[in-house]
């Protein structure tokens, strides 16, 4: 059975690619960053990552996926689907 789009976003993100960027562009805090890594489950990292994500508005979901656009096209593709 195939995936469906959540579950691959849940098992194929890599949020150390992208995480630390967007901390560098001042999106997530340090704090932040160290919450999101504190989650030992992958998928609860990524729960909690696009939950402060949603918090942050327009411009830091324009930084999200111009980051993710750049390591993981296929899943910036997965992640408009699931939301549409």
């Amino acid at each position: 059975m195939p995936l469906s789009y959540k579950e691959r976003i849940l098992k194929e993100f890599n949020i150390s690619q992208v995480l630390p960027r967007l901390v560098y562009d001042g999106v997530f805090s340090l704090k932040e960053y160290r919450e999101i890594l504190s989650w030992h489950c992958h998928p609860r990292r990524v729960e909690s990552f696009f939950l402060k994500l949603c918090s942050k508005g327009p411009k830091a979901f324009c930084a999200f996926c111009s980051h993710l656009e750049e390591f993981c096209p296929y899943l910036l593709t997965c992640f408009f689907l699931y939301y549409q």
